[in-house]
């Protein structure tokens, strides 16, 4: 039959489909001629309706049934892919540990034995011997941090990283920080600018992990910048926090890397980037790192004018607790009896 407009349709009943209280939909018939269904018509159409409403329940159910089916053979699926990627991890995780464990007591002894040549030289090795121990330790150290950062991986992704939280003086810190890359700085004719606060910055946190940061970085700030260039680093006091900020002006970072960069294993796309070597995990653990002291760390960058890392943690007092100031007299007063013991008796009675 022909489809009626609204102003055709003189005569219009319909029927709901349904059991109980379920509705399944409706019929309905239409007609342009005034007062077109009688009472046979409405007991016809009943009993229609009592026809077809099963076959149409029937017919939801089974495509209800099949779609549930999908359903719990897709979810199955991803079990089994999740279990697997699970395996894959664990035994990534093992793999790393392993091989750093492995390499690691060998570098060790290595870096150990090529410090007592350097002590201990008294003309044993000539200026040439030297400067290749000095290449075995430079490169013996890079390769220690490289171990170091597989092994806070695994500890990051087994859930095992943890801080050791002792009250030290951030201020001295940032000065130790300065002298350990003066050297790696001069290689690049770089230098750096640091603005601190005058006096001590008490803090409670984790030393070598708060250093760790700063290491990554200054070193990264150090590695993407050109010779001749200044990286700055800015620290901060606000209430109980420490803010700390590392500027340099070196290569930048694309902007649709930056959401990537405290990513595991991420490293920006450029042909700067590319010939630099590097693991993409600094970044990652400084973030960890951070996250675990309750702070917060953020980048930013312009590709080609240089890259901001600010960072900020609490636990900033104003003076150590009294319980640190005994432990340091202890430590003093131990200082100097071991000193005392080491002098001949005759200078020290």
């Amino acid at each position: 039959s022909e489809e009626l407009d609204e102003d055709e349709m003189n005569s219009a009943v319909q029927a709901p489909l349904g059991v109980e209280k379920r509705r399944l939909g409706h019929i309905r018939l239409l007609s342009s001629r005034q007062s077109a269904y009688s009472n046979l018509s409405l007991q016809l159409l009943d009993k229609v309706v009592a026809y077809v409403t099963p076959a149409v329940q029937n017919a939801l159910e089974h495509r209800q049934a099949l779609e549930l089916a999908k359903e719990r053979e897709r979810v199955s699926d991803l079990d089994a892919r999740n279990q697997e990627l699970e395996r894959l991890s664990e035994a990534k995780n093992r793999f790393i540990a392993t091989v750093s464990h492995e390499l690691k007591t060998p570098l060790t002894s290595m870096l150990a034995f090529a410090d007592i040549l350097r002590k201990n030289r008294r003309g044993a090795i000539g200026e040439t011997e030297d400067s290749q121990l000095a290449v075995i330790q430079r490169n013996g150290r890079r390769l220690a941090l490289l171990i170091d950062d597989l092994l806070d991986l695994g500890r990051i992704e087994r859930g095992d990283f943890s801080l050791s939280k002792i009250e030290f003086d951030a201020a001295e810190l940032i000065v130790d920080m300065e002298a350990v890359f003066q050297p790696i700085l001069e290689t690049k004719r770089q230098t750096m600018a640091v603005n601190i606060p005058d006096g001590s910055l008490w803090l409670s946190a984790d030393r070598e992990r708060v250093a760790q940061v700063l290491s990554n970085l200054i070193g990264n700030a150090s590695k993407y910048s050109r010779e001749n260039t200044e990286i700055s680093l800015t620290v901060r006091r606000r209430s109980d926090r420490l803010y700390v900020t590392v500027q340099d002006h070196g290569i930048g970072i694309p902007e649709h890397d930056l959401p990537n960069m405290f990513t595991s294993f991420f490293r920006a796309d450029n042909e700067a980037t590319r010939s630099e070597s590097g693991t993409g995990l600094g970044l990652y653990i400084a973030r960890n790192i951070v996250n675990l002291h309750e702070g917060r760390i953020e980048i930013s960058s312009m590709e080609g004018e240089g890259t901001t890392v600010k960072f900020n943690l609490p636990g900033l007092m104003e003076e150590p607790s009294d319980d640190h100031l005994k432990l340091v007299a202890n430590k003093t007063a131990l200082e100097q009896r071991s000193r005392l013991d080491d002098l001949p008796k005759s200078i020290a009675s």
